[in-house]
């Protein structure tokens, strides 16, 4: 029983951890293989999977990691690139954070 309880607060300690994350999708984009519509999203890192949620609640997977960067950003900045005549999103570093993610 003792496990258990142990089990379930390591648990909990982790998934307290994962930090969630605001950002605007101005055009339809590809974060890693999903697709988003215009519209903001709330995005939660855990290992290397990134859960996106609209303003719906509808939940998209993608492959993402976080990545500390050497200063603290000023402004939510989405970064994307155009191939294929598709827009996609590279990363995302967040206002007043030193993390970014990096969609893969």
């Amino acid at each position: 029983m003792i496990k258990y309880l142990g089990l379930f607060a390591l648990l909990g300690a982790s998934l307290a951890s994962a930090k969630t994350y605001h950002f605007t999708v101005l055009d339809p984009s590809q974060a890693g293989a999903a697709q988003l519509k215009p519209g903001d999203y709330r995005v939660k890192v855990e290992g290397s999977q990134a859960i996106l949620q609209d303003n719906r609640g509808h939940e998209i997977a993608a492959t993402a990691k976080i990545e500390t960067m050497d200063h603290k950003a000023h402004d939510t900045i989405v970064s994307s690139s155009n191939a294929d005549g598709q827009r996609h999103i590279n990363s995302v570093e967040f206002a007043g954070s030193h993390e970014k993610v990096v969609f893969e």
